[in-house]
């Protein structure tokens, strides 16, 4: 589409016939309307000679979206590709750029945008993004989705509805299913079935909406890849996870050559997730009597006065008991380890003979 200017462009009614195509390529409801309209845009400005055209309408299934509309794509163009490489470094490298530099920018591109997400998350934790309304849904979405997911939330929800789109409710499960599609393919409600909900009177959504993609509370599992920013970010917890990765590795690496022995370890893998399990929910029912056997230490006039320390007195004892929760955790994946072994070479010899491997 962004080529049709040099393509179409010496035409006469070419600002006329580059609104009507995108019209029709952008609001097609359907298969069968895009099939008409587009014949009947060829036929209003006599471009069946277009030889660009006719390969456009060739690949149509490759890149006008009505035909992929049901695939989950999270808003990810057919194009965007190239548009997201130039824009990953943009501002880095240009085309005289030469090896070296390149492997140098690199390295700086990765630990702006670890900054970058860094800041993010911090923004995340300590505030939100006030609700334009006073609904439910709104609420739900705020304290569930990223401040930059909930603002696109709320300019869905600022839309008019004008158009006229089928929405398929149930009133009994409040699931809604809007023939636009917009939820499947970009992972964002739409404005018809919030209308719909806004309708009933529904105040929350069902959890299948609220995806765990955009959610702030997630963890990110690849922030736990090894870069050259790590030695200035580490902390606790990231040096913990490479410490069990390399003990798990060296276990694996000497004991599991066949399946029984897989099974052997994948049995104790299991055993220890459900201990760690256990040991969440019990520091976590700990915790939560803790606070509720709380006992405030002052009282004046009748009015119940609690002692709130300073900041930086109540730090570090926050910081100890982290800590302490990471060490027991290490002890407990410790032994673990040191069982397997055992366990391991005490049946290294007895399945030595069976192993095909």
């Amino acid at each position: 589409m962004k080529k049709s200017q040099f393509k179409i462009g010496g035409y006469a009614k070419y600002r006329e016939l580059h609104a009507v195509m995108n019209h029709i390529v952008w609001n097609s409801p359907s298969t069968e309307s895009f099939e008409s309209d587009w014949a009947g845009f060829i036929k209003q400005f006599k471009l069946g000679q277009n030889r660009w055209l006719a390969d456009l309408y060739a690949n149509r299934q490759k890149w006008v979206p009505i035909f992929f509309k049901s695939e989950f794509w999270a808003g990810m163009r057919s194009t965007q590709r190239s548009e997201s490489m130039h824009a990953f470094y943009g501002g880095y490298l240009h085309c005289k750029s030469g090896l070296v530099q390149f492997v140098h920018e690199y390295d700086n591109v990765l630990g702006t945008k670890e900054q970058k997400e860094l800041e993010d998350d911090a923004a995340d934790s300590k505030g939100v993004i006030p609700c334009i309304g006073s609904t439910g849904i709104e609420r739900q979405f705020q304290q569930k989705y990223t401040s930059s997911m909930f603002r696109i939330f709320q300019l869905e929800g600022r839309k008019k509805t004008d158009c006229v789109v089928r929405v398929d409710f149930d009133p009994l499960s409040r699931k809604g299913q809007c023939e636009c599609n917009k939820f499947e393919s970009a992972g964002i409600l739409c404005c018809h079935t919030l209308a719909v909900w806004s309708y009933y009177r529904v105040d929350i959504v069902p959890s299948c909406y609220v995806l765990p993609r955009w959610s702030k509370n997630v963890i990110r599992e690849h922030t736990y890849v090894k870069s050259s920013h790590d030695v200035a970010r580490s902390d606790e917890s990231n040096n913990l996870f490479r410490h069990l990765c390399s003990e798990f590795y060296n276990v694996v690496h000497e004991f599991v050559a066949c399946d029984e022995e897989a099974t052997i370890l994948r049995a104790a893998l299991w055993d220890a997730k459900s201990k760690l399990i256990d040991y969440r929910a019990s520091m976590r029912s700990t915790t939560a009597a803790a606070s509720q056997n709380a006992v405030p230490t002052q009282s004046t006039g009748g009015a119940i006065v609690h002692d709130i320390q300073d900041p930086q007195e109540s730090k570090p004892k926050d910081g100890l008991r982290m800590r302490l929760t990471f060490r027991q955790i290490i002890i407990i994946m410790g032994l673990l380890v040191k069982d397997l072994r055992i366990l391991l070479c005490g049946t290294h010899r007895k399945v030595a003979d069976s192993c095909t491997c």
